[in-house]
């Protein structure tokens, strides 16, 4: 015989299981504890790739191993009436610690985007970039 959810069970398990998909590891292998990751979160953008590698879960928060990383990300913003988004990702480096936790946010300037990366509770900013030959 089917089981029968009411409404609040099934918002209940629906919020459980959206809550534990919520990170993606970043990295191969088994699960570390948070003192072994770097936590980061992204804010109106989309995480294309890191470390060269194809990002196919999409998600806000990722969990990093420590070291130096490049991140690919894509704009997508809202702000108020008008919609910003970028065709190619941009490219930005950054040195993730073990047990820290970082945001990434765009900066939009006269029409043209970057990304910059804070540690949480901090302005600092702690991307760079790279050139890359042509």
């Amino acid at each position: 015989m089917p089981y029968i959810f009411s409404y609040r069970q099934a918002l209940v398990i629906l919020f459980s299981l959206l809550s534990t998909a919520c990170t993606s590891s970043a990295y191969q292998g088994e699960s570390r504890s948070l003192n072994e990751v770097a936590a980061l979160s992204l804010y109106d953008s989309n995480m294309h790739s890191i470390d060269g590698e194809r990002v196919w879960l999409k998600g806000a928060n990722f969990h990093l191993l420590p070291g130096e990383r490049q991140l690919a990300v894509n704009l997508k913003m809202t702000d108020w009436d008008t919609r910003y988004w970028s065709t190619e990702p941009l490219v930005v480096y950054f040195n993730a610690e073990a047990g820290k936790s970082y945001y990434l946010e765009p900066e939009i300037i006269n029409e043209m985007w970057s990304a910059k990366i804070y540690e949480k509770g901090s302005r600092i900013e702690l991307q760079y970039y790279k050139h890359q030959e042509q």
